[in-house]
């Protein structure tokens, strides 16, 4: 039986896409870094130090005003990458904002906020189910990022 101790021990080492065989800048997170992986807890291991990468949702469900952060900070790249659903819930409730303010700048009646409202039905959902945890937080909205049903159903009650 052969030995695969060392990861880049394998056969086909020197075409395997993930064994690097050359002088390679090392690349701290991502695909590029990643060598053959010999056991399922390495793999886990390094699938675990991957930043998040929605920080714009993560610090709009944990702002203490949602409005002041929707008018105070721009929509960033990684909103972008967020699904559409949660794309537009964004984009619709900072519209909204936008919308508010201009109506209440020339005197008429404020008109109802839904987006706005649907995005702090998610943002309590998120902090109680989280119980002030960050990290908990985290898990939750890459929970809420990948399954649009449980998503519609936070929004639905």
């Amino acid at each position: 039986m052969l030995d695969y101790s060392h990861p880049s021990a394998h056969p086909f080492n020197t075409a395997c896409k993930y064994c690097h065989n050359g002088p390679l800048e090392h690349y701290t997170f991502g695909e590029d870094s990643e060598e053959c992986v010999t056991t399922l807890d390495e793999y886990l291991l390094r699938v675990n130090e991957e930043p998040f990468h929605y920080n714009y949702l993560l610090n709009l469900m944990t702002t203490p005003n949602i409005t002041d952060y929707l008018t105070a900070v721009d929509l960033t790249e990684d909103v972008y990458a967020l699904p559409i659903h949660l794309q537009q819930l964004i984009s619709e409730a900072k519209e909204e904002i936008v919308v508010s303010k201009l109506v209440d700048q020339q005197g008429m009646k404020t008109t109802d906020k839904p987006a706005l409202s649907r995005l702090e039905t998610l943002r309590d959902y998120v902090t109680t189910r989280s119980d002030g945890d960050i990290s908990t937080v985290i898990n939750i909205l890459e929970e809420i990022i990948y399954d649009e049903d449980e998503l519609a159903d936070i929004l639905r009650n």
